[in-house]
């Protein structure tokens, strides 16, 4: 356990008292369905598509899980929480800590002083505003001029 985190093997982590997914549980070829390694009284907090994963969200039932679907939690007035723009707004900025990191590890610590971003969804805004901030000099290539444009200008 380094600095208190303790690895388990992937079966072992059902068995936790809350369980965090991105995505609804699913059946594993190599350990069966994630809902069945889940004891009754498991907190699942996961993205739930109630349409889509009906047969899950009946299987978690009879299993006794208390779950919480990210998608459908409320922020305030405005509506449905989104939880992947969250997500993505990390992997923007996760994406270029890592190309610098990288980077530094081929070029004797130096920063890299441009950065190409490939999409302008939240996801590249996000690597691109991290980039900037970290005096970068950014371009960005996205099918629609306008986002293109706006990603830039921010």
């Amino acid at each position: 356990a380094v600095a208190g985190a303790l690895v388990v093997d992937k079966a072992s982590v059902y068995g936790a008292d809350v369980v965090l997914k991105v995505q609804a549980p699913a059946a594993l070829h190599w350990m069966g369905h994630e809902v069945d390694l889940m004891a009754p009284g498991t907190v699942l907090v996961s993205l739930l598509n109630a349409h889509a994963n009906y047969h899950v969200l009946s299987r978690m039932s009879k299993a006794g899980l208390a779950v919480f679907a990210l998608n459908c939690v409320p922020e305030a007035m405005l509506g449905p929480y989104d939880v992947v723009h969250d997500l993505e707004t990390l992997a923007g900025d996760r994406a270029v800590r890592e190309a610098v990191t990288h980077y530094s590890l081929h070029s004797r610590g130096r920063m890299p002083s441009t950065a190409l971003v490939l999409g302008a969804d939240m996801m590249g805004l996000q690597a691109a505003l991290k980039a900037k901030s970290l005096g970068m000099e950014v371009t960005v290539f996205h099918p629609d001029a306008a986002m293109q444009e706006r990603v830039t200008r921010e």
